[in-house]
């Protein structure tokens, strides 16, 4: 039974491929006869005594009638749970000589493991047209979850290849189009990520060609998302990204940036007034864990905080030290300073330690102004206190001792008295 219905599926195809030479929209004849072979070419491929590669090209036909302005083939559904799991030969099926945007199209509405490797490979032969990228950046965007993961799947490859200079621009730009005009999925990952990549991307290549202004217009586009959501500017991870990345860039990088960078450091400079002036005490302490961040972030960030400072006092005493006030009795202040002293240590040595400098002295003069102390150091070994240590295994050393992985932290009250916050994380000594 699978010959004649393939025959006169191969009837259907050439027909249909006839009538999409000379596509005539407009003319009720024309109408009338590809709505007759759309219905037919649909019922066969929807078939499953059809073989996966020629329902793949009936569909595929289908979508082709549709762009070309078959009202039948608009309102047609296809069916693309048949191709759940990878048809066997279908590399043979489209092979790069017989495959169309139809074919591609089709399989970018499958929802399938397989798909998005397949199809992304496949419009990556080097065959890649103006006609196709619209095709390209739909499909990308339907399978990246966030912008990070789009430059990564959608524009970093392109740059990187082969293609004229001319189709980089021009998906460059559609790309830029398509962007929604906030952070979505992620805010902070995928900021900080993207802005990230596209730094790292500039100072690689710099602005030497077209592309890489245009690369530069992209960045600026991305910065600007980011000021739309000022919240995520006080992000340590945005900040750093901020900092290292663009003190990082080539002058003349830079001075394309500065509007962008002065405008976020404006607002970085306001919210910072409106945080002062609104929070509560323990507000103005958590701003204290990205104060040295600020001050190192963005090169215009310093003087527009020294100029706001100028007819801020709120902001002048934020700027110059620790916030003013009794904290002895702060309870949310207390936990919340020994959080920072906990999450501080986890870190150990970073590669931005300079960023971290000044956080560094901020917190420790958070600390004793509240006579909170660490419980131990990293590797050291002290005996085993059941009220002090937590042990990472149930194993019982041969020693009393402990060995540290993670300080502690403890206050001593005004009485004299030790309250434990944080319980030092340690392994037994065996």
């Amino acid at each position: 039974m699978g010959e004649p219905l393939n025959t006169e599926s191969d009837f259907i195809e050439s027909k249909l491929l006839e009538l999409l030479l000379a596509p005539d929209p407009s003319s009720p004849e024309w109408q009338k006869e590809i709505a007759g072979l759309v219905g037919q070419a649909w019922v066969r491929a929807s078939d499953p005594e059809t073989s996966d590669g020629v329902a793949l090209d009936l569909y595929a036909l289908i979508v082709e009638a549709s762009r070309a302005g078959s009202k039948d083939a608009q309102k047609r559904t296809l069916k693309t749970s048949r191709f759940a799991n990878q048809p066997a030969g279908i590399e043979a099926v489209l092979s790069p000589e017989s495959q169309s945007l139809g074919h591609l199209e089709m399989l970018s509405k499958v929802k399938a493991s397989w798909c998005p490797s397949f199809i992304a490979g496949r419009l990556r032969l080097g065959a890649l047209s103006k006609s196709s990228l619209d095709l390209y950046l739909k499909w990308t965007m339907r399978n990246s979850s966030d912008t990070a993961e789009l430059l990564g799947v959608f524009v970093f490859p392109l740059l990187d290849s082969k293609v004229d200079e001319a189709l980089k621009i021009q998906a460059l730009k559609l790309f830029e189009r398509s962007l929604p005009t906030t952070y979505t999925n992620d805010p902070i990952a995928e900021s900080s990520t993207s802005i990230r990549e596209l730094i790292a991307w500039l100072k690689a290549d710099g602005l030497a060609t077209k592309t890489g202004k245009q690369v530069m217009l992209l960045l600026q586009r991305q910065l600007r998302r980011l000021q739309a959501q000022p919240h995520l500017l006080l992000h340590g991870s945005v900040l750093v990204v901020l900092g290292s990345g663009i003190t990082s860039l080539p002058n003349k990088v830079r001075q394309g940036l500065a509007t962008v960078l002065v405008d976020i450091s404006r607002t970085i400079t306001s919210l910072i007034e409106s945080v002062l002036t609104y929070s509560d005490q323990t507000g103005r302490i958590e701003l204290h864990k990205i104060l040295p961040l600020l001050n190192n972030a963005i090169p215009m960030l310093a003087q527009e905080l020294k100029l706001a400072s100028r007819t801020s006092d709120g902001l002048k005493a934020f700027l110059e030290g620790v916030p003013s006030g009794p904290l002895e009795d702060d309870t949310g202040a207390i936990d919340l300073i020994a959080d920072m002293l906990v999450r501080r240590q986890s870190l150990g040595e970073l590669s931005c330690a300079a960023l971290l400098d000044a956080y560094d002295r901020d917190l420790a003069q958070l600390a004793e102004a509240v006579n909170l102390h660490l419980m131990g150091s990293v590797g050291e070994e002290l005996f085993y206190d059941p009220l002090r240590h937590r042990l990472t295994t149930d194993a019982q050393g041969s020693s009393p001792l402990v060995k540290i992985v993670q300080p502690g932290v403890y206050q001593v009250r005004t009485n004299g008295s030790v309250r434990v916050l944080h319980m030092a994380i340690a392994n037994p000594v065996m």
